[in-house]
């Protein structure tokens, strides 16, 4: 899970490629010490890593700022979309990349629990297939075509 600055501080970087920790604390109003700390977190956890030094015109002392890139592969996120005869779902990256769907002919299904068990084995077949290991899957969002009650958000009918 991230904080909230590691998040702010992820955007940023998501927003301005090559963008350096100095940069971020000009536009994000924060000291160069938290900013450090919060990507020193985030290249830990996979989401950003260093890509080389900003080269300046100007002879500069100090240390030399080093550029900061997002990966969009550190996590990913799974869509399912069921329609009264079809089954879709896919695999995307952070920035929204499909890197791998499967599409299929929903069966006919006898309860919500065979239905669900199907569901699970096909987004075990994604991974499986996609070979993206279960701790890089952020979550599942589920699209179906049906009746919701607003009050309890269950699904009360569904296209047979």
């Amino acid at each position: 899970m991230l904080t909230d600055t590691e998040r702010r501080v992820l955007e940023v970087i998501r927003k301005h490629d090559g963008i350096s920790r100095r940069e971020i604390a000009k536009l994000l109003h924060l000291s160069k010490p938290v900013v450090s700390d919060a990507v020193a977190q985030l290249i830990s956890k996979g989401y950003v890593r260093e890509n080389g030094i900003v080269r300046s015109s100007k002879a500069r002392a100090g240390r030399p700022r080093i550029r900061l890139s997002f990966v969009p592969d550190a996590k990913y996120c799974i869509g399912i979309e069921l329609e009264e005869r079809n089954f879709e779902a896919v695999l995307a990256n952070l920035n929204g990349n499909v890197t791998y769907s499967l599409s299929l002919s929903l069966p006919r299904m006898n309860s919500k629990e065979e239905l669900s068990e199907w569901i699970v084995q096909r987004v075990l077949e994604l991974m499986e297939r996609s070979q993206i290991p279960q701790e890089k899957i952020l979550g599942i969002g589920v699209g179906i075509a049906g009746i919701v009650d607003s009050k309890s958000a269950v699904v009360r009918a569904f296209p047979a």
